[in-house]
Parts: C-alpha cells; sequence; structure tokens
C-alpha cells in the first residue's frame, strides 16, 4: 500500500527574494518547480527562494513510489 505524500506548508506568500521552508513526509523526495512565474527555485531539502518577479509559483515534492503533492507560493 502507499502512504500518501504530503507536503506543508500547502500554500506561502513572500517577498521577492525570500527564501521558505518546506517540508514532507517522505526524506528521499525530488523537490521542482512545475510552475513557475518568479523565477524561485528549490533545491533537494525544500527551501525554496523567490525570485525577483512577482507571480505564483507551483512546487511539488515527488515520492520514488511516484506519489506527488504540491504548494502553492504567492510571491509579492
Amino acid at each position: 500500500m502507499q502512504q500518501k505524500i504530503t507536503i506543508s506548508p500547502k500554500t506561502a506568500t513572500v517577498a521577492q527574494g525570500i527564501s521558505q521552508q518546506f517540508a514532507s513526509n517522505t526524506s528521499n523526495g525530488q523537490w521542482r518547480i512545475i510552475k513557475g512565474h518568479s523565477n524561485g527555485t528549490v533545491d533537494q531539502t525544500g527551501l525554496y527562494k523567490a525570485g525577483k518577479t512577482p507571480g505564483v509559483d507551483t512546487i511539488e515534492v515527488k515520492a520514488t513510489d511516484g506519489t506527488t503533492d504540491t504548494a502553492i507560493v504567492t510571491v509579492l
């Protein structure tokens, strides 16, 4: 039985250039931005850094079994 992967927080609002830490219930998930409008980045620890353009980024974490969850970041 697959465990449901979760990401938290599910939403965040940050200023341009500011970081936000995301967490997941999997220790070996792959993090990425699947829809980006602020030119933000996310590393493999779930640390998101907002870009220099206002907009909305969607972050995804994917477990080794293929299950995913997403979070939405609004960059002001």
